[in-house]
Parts: C-alpha cells; structure tokens; sequence
C-alpha cells in the first residue's frame, strides 16, 4: 500500500527533525493539498537524504506547494531547503519594545472602534480583497494574485464565527476605513493577526 502523507507528520532522525502540517484553509483555496513546514532543524551534513522522505510523501498526496518560515540564522536548513527547490519569497519582521515609554496622547474622538457585525461583511470583505498587496501569496510570480485576496475573504469571513479570534473594524464617524482580527490564545497572550487600512484612504494618517 502505499504510504499517504497526513494532515500532520514528524520526521525525528539523527540528520534532520522535521515537523508539518496541511495549511487546510490554504487547500481550500488552491484545490490541492498545501503543506506547511512548522519546524526544521538539518542536525548533520546528511539532512537532505532524510529530506526525501518528506519529499516521497508529498508527491503521494499531490501536494502542490510547501511553505516554511525561519529563523534568519538557519543558513543550513535554508541551503536544504533551497537544494529541494524551495525558494526564498519574504522576509518577516517581528519588532519589539522592551518597555513603552510614559507619554500622554490625546484620543481621537472620531475614531471609533467596534466588534464586526454581519452588516459590516461586505464593506470588510472589499478591503480584505484589494488591501494585501506585499504579502507572499501576492508577490510571488507563480500564484495567481487572485488566490491570495480570496485566502483574506475567507479569514474574515471564518472570523465570524471563530471560538477564538475576533474582527474589529475601525470607524471614521460612520464609514469603516480599517480593520484587524485577535486572537485569545491558551497562554493569556492576545495576538494581533492582521490589521489593513481601505486601500482608498492608504497614506492619510490611518
């Protein structure tokens, strides 16, 4: 029989750990199995003939694209990825602030955030399809940009009704010019997922 590769898998050798699992609203999207890397780690010289493993399971299952995020000191997973034909898309930046500073600010009494209703779908909806014009979907020459607004309408619209995350959207007097989804995550953290500003009114103070 041959061997399938499922919604999650774990190589553990001494060459290389590996970890994965299908990015299942990413398979909805493209009509193909889409796999997500979440760890790699190429413990000795040997790692890309472990690789094929992974390899051997991906093609069982048809799987068209593979994706993986790391840590920019891993050159050597990232020379193993790249030796499977992988290629590098984005840089990501994750910014931080040891301690905000003590300063006074003067709200914005226009401004007015609320939780997303029914009501505020379709407005939300146009700006989740035409605002993400940066992310990795969208640039890479080989994906239709189309795909990549479609991946963002269906984040809003699952937001709805998801256990954990919600939609707000951000109101100018009455009209909606932003929004941005949380998450409550199982450690207390409150993680802030995505966040656009209407394509229309990019660039004035927003």
């Amino acid at each position: 029989m041959k061997k399938k590769l499922s919604t999650s898998g774990l190589i553990d050798t001494p060459n290389l750990k590996l970890e994965w699992i299908e990015a299942v609203w990413d398979t909805v999207i493209f009509g193909y199995p889409v796999i997500q890397i979440t760890q790699i780690s190429a413990q000795t010289s040997n790692a890309n003939h472990d690789f094929n493993i992974f390899n051997n399971d991906r093609n069982s299952l048809g799987c068209g694209l593979v994706s993986c995020r790391l840590y920019h000191e891993q050159l050597r997973e990232s020379m193993l990825l790249e030796a499977n034909d992988f290629r590098f898309i984005e840089m990501v930046y994750h910014p931080e602030l040891d301690c905000l500073p003590v300063k006074a600010f003067t709200p914005d009494l226009s401004l007015k955030i609320d939780t997303a209703n029914a009501a505020d779908l379709p407005t939300v909806l146009e700006i989740a399809g035409n605002a993400f014009r940066s992310e990795r979907f969208c640039v890479d020459p080989r994906i239709d940009s189309a795909l990549s607004d479609q991946r963002y309408c269906n984040w809003i619209n699952n937001s709805l009704s998801h256990a954990t995350q919600r939609l707000y959207v951000i109101r100018d007097q009455l009209r909606i010019v932003a929004f941005f989804i949380t998450e409550l995550q199982t450690n207390g953290t409150c993680y802030w997922h995505l966040t656009a500003v209407a394509p229309d009114v990019q660039g004035q103070g927003y």
